[in-house]
């Protein structure tokens, strides 16, 4: 079988089914019958569908978090907003810390006499 008619369902089942959607709740929310999402899911073209559904709902999170921040910062959240100037000027950046790490060796001569055994 070909692609499906509709694609862009496909994919949007596709990401359904990524974020863990069951057959029966991912074939409500797209119109399509269960049978036809488990038949779609044996497809090789399903692979394809998946890439596409997760790089459409990586987005559109990613969207959603904009949106979030803005709204946060256009609210006065001042935490929110000093992260955002820390990452985008390096002069509001805090200033680095610089942590030093020792090694040490720790022996057992009773295990490495029995290696060389």
């Amino acid at each position: 079988m070909g692609l499906p008619r509709d694609w862009s369902k496909a994919v949007e089942a596709a990401g359904y089914r990524l974020l863990g959607a069951s057959q029966e709740e991912t074939a409500k929310a797209v119109g399509f019958s269960r049978r036809t999402i488990q038949k779609w899911e044996s497809e090789d073209w399903w692979d394809k569908a998946r890439a596409e559904g997760h790089a459409l709902y990586t987005q559109n999170v990613a969207n959603y978090a904009r949106r979030t921040v803005l709204n946060a910062v256009r609210d006065g959240d001042a935490k929110i907003a000093l992260t955002i100037l820390e990452r985008l000027d390096e002069t509001f950046a805090p200033n680095a810390i610089k942590v030093e790490a020792t090694s040490y060796k720790v022996a057992f001569p009773e295990m490495d006499q029995e290696l060389d055994e």
